[in-house]
């Protein structure tokens, strides 16, 4: 059963923060990756310059035995995130 079907994520679309949405392939309280997707493709764009989604496989709702992927997406996005905001300001 699909939990997040009743989720309402339309805040994010006027969210012109930075984001990363990173989900579980097999997560069954979050949207599945074409989801995430379609929700990414409603921001202005603006917003989805700074929107990252990542899809960790294998892993569930809780990463279980799946963290060091998280780590390396979080970091990833980070560390691309930095120098497109460094090369705005110089």
């Amino acid at each position: 059963m699909a939990i997040w079907r009743n989720q309402e994520f339309s805040y994010l679309e006027v969210c012109d923060k930075p984001k990363l949405l990173v989900s579980g392939e097999l997560d069954a309280y979050g949207p599945p990756a074409e989801k995430l997707q379609a929700i990414v493709e409603k921001f202005p764009s603006h917003a989805k310059k700074w929107t990252g989604v990542v899809i960790i496989p294998g892993a569930d709702h809780f990463f279980a035995g799946h963290l060091p992927e998280v780590d390396r997406a979080i970091s990833t996005w980070l560390k691309h995130s930095a120098r497109i905001l460094l090369k705005q300001v110089a």
